[in-house]
């Protein structure tokens, strides 16, 4: 089997994962996020010891986390925690960015609290968050270069914050076009300027940003597309170059292509709704989670009439499995090695957090367990 036998990374068994969409959060290097409620927890993926978590955060104010995101920015080397959280009757909804440290040290260096729209709507709650980074121009001439996270908000609003080469963060922009809740939001593992956006009425798109005007950030629309059935809508995306991966509420996986502006490939990867993606960073591969139990890894095809005869092949499917709860989260691993397929999940209720390691010593993706025609 091109497939060994999986590895479990445990909990204490007080802590269960929260049912949320994409619920395990990876920095790239080797430290997994993971929520219960209104606690997030940070492990190692590499250390094998009972309790083995870098940190521990808890919120005590009511307030319940929604997700947690690994934000690189330019000035420091490794990457900071974002928690986006609901709103509760003592705190507005918020999101905290923590500098996390190697050993069980953390500090909190920035909140930004969520404050009614201008037309009087609550925010309840913030949910998906992505970023992208730009070199920016000042007034006076000055160049430097940018991290910008974005965050989606119970309203539809999405809120950037702007992180520079000094460590200074501050509001950046609010984009205002979709107007139902906010179930994802995707950047490029690139960190290309392109954000992708759901929302539970069934809205995905695509957006570019860009400075102009010297300080004033700026979009264009790349894509927009709508779900005509009101009872389904994309409950998680995820982007790898222009090609837009969304998970439905139905189960349905769909592959966008942003130049021309459509469906190019669709599989039913799910018999209930998809709550996590992940995509690798070198390769058309997409792994998918369900709240049936199933979690599958897909290669995608580009459009056809994008590709010569020679490299055009159809979709397969290399991997799929089946546990014992619903799955809230996974994400690649291994990233390192460009050729990896590892992955790992988590399970709703469940106290560990389930690795995937491919056999094979090259990373070789031949030999799929089924192929579409």
């Amino acid at each position: 089997m091109p497939w060994k036998k999986p590895t479990f990374l445990q909990f204490e068994s007080t802590f269960r994962p929260s049912l949320l969409y994409n619920n395990l959060a990876y920095d790239g290097q080797d430290r997994f996020a993971v929520i219960d409620g209104s606690v997030v927890k940070v492990a190692r993926r590499t250390w094998n010891m009972y309790y083995n978590w870098d940190s521990i955060i808890v919120f005590e104010d009511g307030r319940e986390v929604t997700q947690c995101f690994w934000w690189k920015v330019p000035s420091r080397n490794s990457k900071l925690l974002v928690i986006a959280t609901t709103m509760s009757d003592e705190s507005p909804a918020s999101v905290e960015i923590w500098d996390i440290g190697s050993l069980g040290s953390n500090s909190k260096i920035y909140e930004f609290t969520m404050k009614n729209t201008a037309s009087g709507n609550r925010i309840d709650f913030v949910r998906g968050m992505a970023s992208i980074e730009l070199n920016h121009e000042s007034e006076t001439g000055t160049k430097k270069l940018l991290s910008i996270l974005f965050a989606g908000t119970s309203t539809g609003h999405v809120l950037g914050i702007s992180a520079d080469e000094m460590g200074f963060f501050e509001h950046a922009t609010v984009v205002k076009e979709l107007r139902s809740p906010i179930t994802s939001l995707a950047s490029d593992i690139k960190q290309s300027p392109t954000i992708v956006a759901c929302d539970e009425d069934g809205n995905c798109i695509v957006w570019e940003f860009f400075h102009e005007y010297k300080d004033f950030l700026q979009k264009k629309t790349l894509y927009a597309t709508r779900l005509p059935n009101r009872r389904d809508f994309y409950t998680t995306c995820a982007l790898r170059g222009s090609v837009v991966v969304t998970g439905h509420r139905s189960g349905l996986l769909s592959f966008h292509q942003v130049e021309d502006e459509g469906v190019f490939a669709e599989v039913v990867a799910s018999t209930a709704s998809i709550t996590s993606l992940a995509v690798m960073p070198t390769a058309d591969c997409v792994v998918a989670g369900g709240e049936d139990c199933r979690a599958s890894m897909f290669e995608f095809p580009r459009p056809a009439w994008r590709m010569t005869a020679k490299d055009r092949k159809a979709s397969a499917l290399f991997y799929s499995l089946c546990v014992n709860s619903k799955i809230t989260g996974c994400a690649f691993v291994n990233l390192k090695d460009e050729k990896s397929l590892n992955f790992a999940v988590t399970l709703f209720e469940q106290p560990y957090i389930v690795q995937y390691e491919h056999e094979l010593a090259d990373g070789d993706h031949n030999g799929p367990i089924w192929e579409t025609k």
